[in-house]
């Protein structure tokens, strides 16, 4: 399944933000934002995750699922092996333009999170209503810990709910991030990346 942005929906805003390893503590290096400020930085109208497009479907853009050939096992993103080689290679080719942020192209994302106990995934929660945006609570995922065992059913949809910090259990973190992908998959049921709940309902 290919991802391809489409308008955000207006009220309250579920951002994911990725936390990175620091910059460095020298004084001429980049310096972390606050967590209570970033959203000010960032602009209010973000994607949406959407399915790809009618004419990369119609172009068969990322394999033919029909065809007694298609392979898409490695790895299992919606994109035939072969196909991903050429694009990959593509990509590589014309990286200059397409990256313009990194010298390490392809971004190997593994990286980051080897050797490394806790890579979060941030899940904030922010009221935007107002005049200022307020930080109302903040979840995450430990990217360090996943793959290594698999959710329990009877704590699937209620992981964020019970242990909303990242954690060291990987069972626990798999169900977060499958009750995201629960979310905001494409397809996957759940269109609205709103919370209905927190949305005002006194006269404006």
């Amino acid at each position: 399944m290919r991802l391809t942005p489409s308008p955000a929906p207006a009220g309250r805003l579920l951002l994911l933000v990725v936390a990175c390893a620091g910059l460095g503590s020298e004084p001429t290096a980049g310096q972390e934002i606050p967590r209570d400020d970033y959203l000010r930085m960032l602009p209010l109208s973000l994607p949406r995750l959407g399915l790809q497009t009618e004419a990369s479907v119609a172009l068969d853009l990322f394999g033919d699922p029909t065809d007694p050939d298609y392979r898409d096992v490695d790895p299992v993103d919606g994109i035939d092996d072969r196909r991903s080689e050429v694009l990959t290679a593509l990509a590589v080719r014309f990286a200059p333009y397409l990256v313009q942020n990194t010298t390490n192209v392809p971004l190997n994302f593994d990286a980051f999170i080897e050797n490394r106990d806790d890579f979060p995934l941030f899940v904030d929660t922010w009221n935007t209503a107002g005049e200022e945006p307020e930080l109302l609570r903040s979840s995450g995922v430990n990217f360090s810990v996943l793959g290594r065992e698999t959710c329990a059913g009877d704590l699937r949809g209620q992981a964020f709910q019970r242990f909303p910090d990242p954690g060291p259990d990987a069972a626990v973190e798999d169900c977060k991030l499958l009750e995201l992908m629960d979310r905001y998959t494409p397809g996957a049921g759940v269109v609205e990346s709103r919370d209905d709940a927190l949305i005002r309902t006194s006269p404006s």
